[in-house]
């Protein structure tokens, strides 16, 4: 994804800076209890929420999410900070757009948690039984899709989350060879796909 909107982006075509977030397990792994953190934040509030409330619609499941996660005894102040700090690094000109790959979307409502709730999300795909709360704000309705990106090598494997240093998130490079050339060669087939796409980017 940050790699299509920076090439859209370099021939002109107009779309906000693409800024990447590591904001995954990986990151709450880094904090004491990070397994509840995750924890928390999925399967009490996401869930939670899904299973009290009689109706679904987006802008529930965003007030109550934020509402829950400010109070919840498993989230602990470190990891609120620690998650500020990465959003004001980014040094955003106007409210997030958060553009997520999994099915959930419980990091994009989280992000929005420290943003008073303003901001929008949006979904690559998501599971069949989150449709009915999710589908303005997802690109795809095939589900089977997610998998694909799970297993992309350039996407989880050629850079991953490394360490959270006074208020920065350090990434690191694969040193594998046979991994960085299956992801160069992922991004060149990409790259042909959106250009047969868009033809402005021929």
């Amino acid at each position: 994804m940050q790699l299509g909107l920076k090439l859209v982006q370099r021939h002109g075509i107009p779309v906000r800076e693409p800024k990447p977030v590591l904001l995954s397990r990986k990151f709450l792994a880094t904090f004491q209890g990070g397994e509840k953190i995750y924890d928390a934040l999925n399967s009490d509030i996401f869930y939670g929420i899904l299973y009290e409330q009689e109706t679904y619609d987006l802008t529930t499941l965003r007030h109550q999410f934020v509402a829950r996660a400010r109070v919840h005894s498993a989230i602990p102040m470190s990891f609120i900070q620690a998650s500020r700090d990465y959003l004001a690094t980014l040094a955003l000109d106007g409210p997030p757009l958060v553009i997520e790959s999994g099915m959930h979307g419980t990091f994009p409502l989280w992000l929005l948690t420290l943003t008073d709730n303003t901001g929008d999300m949006v979904l690559y795909s998501t599971v069949p039984w989150l449709y009915s709360i999710y589908q303005d704000v997802a690109f795809r309705k095939n589900y089977n899709y997610l998998r694909d990106i799970e297993t992309i090598v350039a996407h989880d494997h050629l850079f991953q989350f490394n360490t959270l240093s006074d208020g920065k998130v350090f990434v690191k490079e694969t040193c594998h060879a046979i991994t960085r050339t299956l992801a160069l060669y992922e991004l060149y087939l990409f790259k042909t796909l959106l250009k047969r796409k868009i033809p402005e980017l021929i």
